[in-house]
């Protein structure tokens, strides 16, 4: 699929997904002080990779950092700019981004599983590489294959309903570690129901290729904990968090 038709599903789903993602970033941003935050200096230049409608920038801003934010559908994007505005908020794809400047740190949240082979994760994870100034460390997370435990027939449905729109998550998982996320959304614009289908595959990936990939690539100190038993994040025993560092 090219990237302009999957952003331009993204797009499709930019506003409904900043009413209804049920992801606690602050939980998150909690997590992210223990295992980063605290070893990079005081406003230090962060790139929110994959930053979706903006809201782990936001609160990083506000804690005084430096961010710039990346993503691929323009309409995430600005909702992202009416969040925080003072962010430099730039359209581009993981695969193939470049900077000319430096950051001390990339992260990206809830985001990495969207990519669908390892060589386009190796990509992504060379491009994180080559934007991080010497000692800078990188954070993320995906679902694990191990650890994910459902049955390949089993359908799990989300619904939320609100007063001018209504949303219907489906996942479904399959036999090459994939999971298919359909999205059914109905939203009122300008008194009248419009309705979107969009249909998005998450990838699993073992632990053990991230890590060599990522070595592979030059990082070191590789840390990996489990988000429900090692972070306390209820439900996320099938996702992990990657820590890392370039060296000097």
């Amino acid at each position: 699929m090219s990237s302009s038709k999957i952003y331009s599903e993204y797009d499709a789903l930019a506003n409904a997904f900043d009413r209804t993602h049920k992801v606690n970033y602050d939980v998150w941003v909690e997590l992210m002080e223990k295992l980063l935050l605290q070893y990079l200096p005081k406003e230090a230049h962060i790139l929110d990779l994959c930053c979706g409608t903006g809201p782990v920038a936001q609160r990083l801003l506000l804690m005084g950092y430096q961010v710039t934010g990346l993503d691929g559908s323009e309409e995430m994007l600005n909702l992202a700019r009416q969040k925080a505005p003072s962010v430099k908020f730039l359209q581009g794809d993981a695969r193939f981004f470049k900077f000319t400047s430096r950051f001390n740190a990339v992260i990206s949240l809830a985001s990495l599983m969207y990519i669908l082979s390892i060589e386009e994760l190796t990509s992504v994870f060379q491009n994180m590489y080559d934007s991080l100034l010497e000692n800078g460390f990188a954070l993320f997370d995906l679902i694990i294959k191990s650890e994910l435990e459902i049955d390949e027939n089993e359908v799990l449905d989300t619904v939320e309903v609100k007063d001018d729109f209504v949303s219907l998550v489906t996942n479904s998982y399959n036999q090459e570690n994939k999971l298919e996320q359909k999205h059914t959304i109905l939203q009122l614009i300008n008194a009248n129901w419009q309705r979107f289908d969009v249909s998005f595959t998450l990838k699993t990936y073992s632990i053990a290729e991230v890590i060599s990939t990522l070595e592979k690539t030059g990082f070191i100190e590789v840390k990996v904990y489990n988000a429900e038993q090692d972070l306390g994040l209820n439900g996320g025993s099938s996702r992990a968090c990657f820590v890392c560092r370039k060296p000097n």
